[in-house]
């Protein structure tokens, strides 16, 4: 087993089986909407973002499954990811776009 490689607990398994029973939804993430007010500086951003993804070994895990019986955790090497910008301001209803862009998945 590789030193990146992890056994899932008790709450990631659950979390593991939901996804079993119910494939392709979206019932296990977490999505929100953060409204800005004023200026971005779009820059300063996504090296914010970045930095908690370089920091936060939580975000980088990724659910293996092969020919064991049991599922694993591998941590992922950090990788720069780029911010995509979403632009709202002609969509009616931004908050359900928004909400239906945070439901989809999402690589990193």
């Amino acid at each position: 087993m590789s030193e990146h490689t992890y056994s899932l607990t008790h709450a990631q398994r659950r979390v593991w089986f939901t996804e079993l029973l119910e494939p392709d939804t979206s019932i296990c993430n977490l999505t929100a909407c953060v409204k800005f007010k004023g200026n971005i500086e779009l820059d300063t951003l996504e090296r914010a973002l970045n930095h908690s993804i370089s920091r936060n070994d939580a975000i980088r895990f990724q659910l293996l499954e092969g020919e064991e019986l049991e599922p694993r955790l591998h941590l992922t090497e950090y990788k720069y990811y780029p911010l995509r910008i979403i632009d709202f301001s002609n969509v009616e209803m931004i908050e359900n776009r928004a909400m239906d862009s945070g439901s989809s998945e999402h690589s990193i």
